[in-house]
């Protein structure tokens, strides 16, 4: 009885275990400077910016669910182009490098500050914030502002959201390596004012 429980179950993973381990094994995953991490993103996160970022431009804030800001909006247009490919020089639709992919989002509500990263740091337009004052949306810049990437919260380590390197697609990424070093966050000047969505 326990040797045809036992055959039973080596059929039943051959059939059933095996194709699966099979495709995963087929799946080979290169390793980049960032962690590229399919992930969600935890809720009190999530609720804290779209709460900060919804809501008529007087009252309470996330009272009327037709205003926006236009860090939201633009983070939303961000958040779409996930998957798409990191295209040096790309600012869509096929494909983003970092900068490119924050130049297009910013210029839905019309905000323009610059094409490259250091065109936007020294634009004048971006207000220096701690991470505590961070909300998704806003900017991450590392390296002296070699690259840029959405802010999207601080849950056991920085998770940040753009586009990476050549070869990885649009996504969230989980930071904390030691080569991405001098981070600064930053705020768009002219992206809390809110505007009317249905």
């Amino acid at each position: 009885m326990y040797r045809l429980c036992a055959i039973l179950l080596i059929i039943i993973g051959i059939l059933f275990v095996s194709p699966v381990a099979k495709a995963d094994a087929a799946v080979v995953k290169p390793v980049y400077a960032v962690e590229l991490t399919a992930i969600v993103v935890p809720v009190h996160i999530e609720n804290r910016s779209y709460i900060a970022d919804t809501g008529p431009p007087t009252g309470k804030p996330g009272a009327d669910r037709h205003w926006f800001t236009k860090r939201y909006i633009s983070w939303l247009f961000a958040r779409s182009q996930k998957g798409k490919p990191y295209i040096w020089g790309g600012t869509g639709p096929q494909g983003y490098d970092c900068s490119g992919l924050v130049y297009t989002s910013y210029g839905k509500v019309h905000l323009w500050f610059g094409r490259s990263t250091y065109d936007m740091l020294a634009s004048g337009k971006l207000i220096s914030e701690s991470e505590r004052h961070a909300h998704r949306g806003d900017l991450v810049f590392f390296n002296d502002g070699q690259h840029v990437e959405f802010f999207v919260g601080h849950w056991k380590s920085l998770w940040t959201y753009g586009a990476a390197i050549p070869g990885t697609d649009v996504g969230f990424h989980k930071q904390g390596y030691v080569w991405w070093y001098q981070i600064a966050f930053y705020r768009v000047k002219g992206s809390l004012k809110r505007i009317y969505r249905k």
